[in-house]
């Protein structure tokens, strides 16, 4: 999975390279070449700018985590889950899957690898059934999370999702194809 995962990172990499414009300015915090700067303001500036990422990206997951324990326990989850179901079978999901798709997009990868085990044990998913979501959740988890975070620092949130979102149906349709006509 880390093989597919870093193999992937870099098929799309190469994929945003070809389709996205030429920038003509510098991302983020750029200083003028022809400002001189110590490394402790370089290193001052860095620390800074890291920890208020840091503290926002707590935030962000904190909320993120505490509204899906609330949406939970009232029993809204489920009823999100209900729409997407015909989305799993697009995606070369399990229809059962929406949950576990729902969770690990709005959470990410770990928290949903500790629902993917919970929904395994009750029976609720096969083994199958929760390595194909598996496959999926490693090019795109944690949409929410991630765009937040991405947005935050500039980068387009639509190129962040449809990136993602192709990968991983690539991924899953591929695998099945693979698996399907393997020899």
């Amino acid at each position: 999975m880390g093989l597919i995962r870093i193999l992937g990172a870099f098929a799309a990499a190469f994929y945003l390279n070809m389709v996205l414009p030429e920038m003509n300015e510098p991302f983020g915090h750029v200083m003028a070449s022809d400002v001189e700067v110590t490394l402790a303001e370089v290193t001052k500036e860095w620390l800074i700018s890291s920890l208020k990422l840091s503290v926002m990206i707590m935030g962000i997951i904190y909320s993120l985590m505490v509204i899906q324990r609330v949406l939970d326990d009232l029993g809204i989850m489920y009823k999100l889950v209900k729409p997407i179901e015909p989305l799993m079978t697009f995606f070369g999901l399990p229809r059962n899957a929406a949950y576990l798709w729902l969770v690990g997009n709005v959470l990410g990868i770990s928290y949903g690898s500790a629902m993917m085990i919970s929904l395994e044990e009750s029976g609720q998913i096969s083994k199958e059934e929760a390595n194909e979501v598996n496959y999926h959740l490693i090019m795109n988890h944690s949409m929410l999370e991630d765009t937040m975070v991405f947005a935050t620092a500039g980068v387009s949130a639509v190129w962040i999702l449809t990136t993602r979102i192709l990968f991983a149906f690539l991924l899953v349709w591929g695998r099945r194809a693979f698996v399907k006509f393997r020899v």
